[in-house]
């Protein structure tokens, strides 16, 4: 469907977002959702990428990792009103905010984690580490990633409130 030009490419990228909402499940927080990830993917292909290339690297993934989690406030509230009050509450920053010391903890790695591969340095490692594959670094990334699986899994089992998100449909 994408040998008849430009705009019916276009057109079809983001239908097949509408259609991966959907499919998600039969409410319109879903239609949404894809909706606004075929718009970002289509905006980016028609003109925004010439400007995001002249940006640094840096910004690029910061702008990514915002507009990626805006779009997931769409996927998991329901109510449209809901969304624009948690936006709301992100921008307020007040006082009598506080943070546990175990989701502290996960919010220092998630942000390190997203932003890993931004600077020149961390490239280079990450392409160390997957191009110049040996059996030492095999064995290290397989028992760093079974680590990490035990440790989320011993966070949600401990966890009181553990909804699984496809019981919802």
């Amino acid at each position: 469907g994408n040998r008849k030009g430009e705009s019916r490419t276009y057109i079809n990228l983001w239908t097949v977002f509408l259609i991966s909402g959907l499919w998600h499940g039969a409410s319109w927080n879903f239609v949404i959702w894809g909706g606004y990830h075929g718009f970002w993917l289509v905006t980016e292909r028609l003109f925004l990428m010439r400007y995001l290339e002249r940006i640094p690297n840096f910004v690029r993934v910061f702008w990514t990792f915002l507009l990626a989690m805006i779009g997931w406030l769409f996927f998991r509230l329901t109510d449209m009103s809901a969304v624009g009050n948690y936006l709301m509450g992100l921008v307020q920053i007040t006082g009598d905010v506080t943070i546990d010391p175990p989701t502290r903890v996960a919010l220092v790695l998630a942000v390190i984690f997203s932003f890993w591969n931004v600077n020149k340095s961390t490239q280079k490692f990450e392409s160390s580490v997957y191009l110049d594959f040996s059996r030492r670094k095999a064995i290290i990334i397989t028992l760093l990633t079974l680590l990490l699986a035990i440790a989320s899994s011993a966070v949600v089992v401990s966890s009181d409130f553990n909804p699984f998100i496809y019981f919802r449909f």
